[in-house]
């Protein structure tokens, strides 16, 4: 395995699961705990990032017109 795909693995795919993991950790103890509001607002604010980000990204990836 080269290098450059260990670290990709290693660092992308297994940091993006880290990383979802530890949100609905969060998320379900913040409802066990009877957050619900704090809760909401915590899986709101990831749905709306999650929307800017792809937004942005097609945004981005539009073709420039000529001035």
């Amino acid at each position: 395995m080269s290098p450059d795909l260990r670290i990709g693995l290693t660092i992308g795919l297994m940091g993006g699961f880290t990383t979802f993991s530890t949100f609905g950790w969060d998320t379900v103890r913040m409802l066990e705990e009877g957050e619900w509001t704090k809760a909401s607002l915590y899986v709101g604010e990831r749905v709306w990032r999650t929307h800017c980000h792809d937004a942005g990204d097609a945004r981005g990836r539009r073709p420039v017109r000529p001035l």
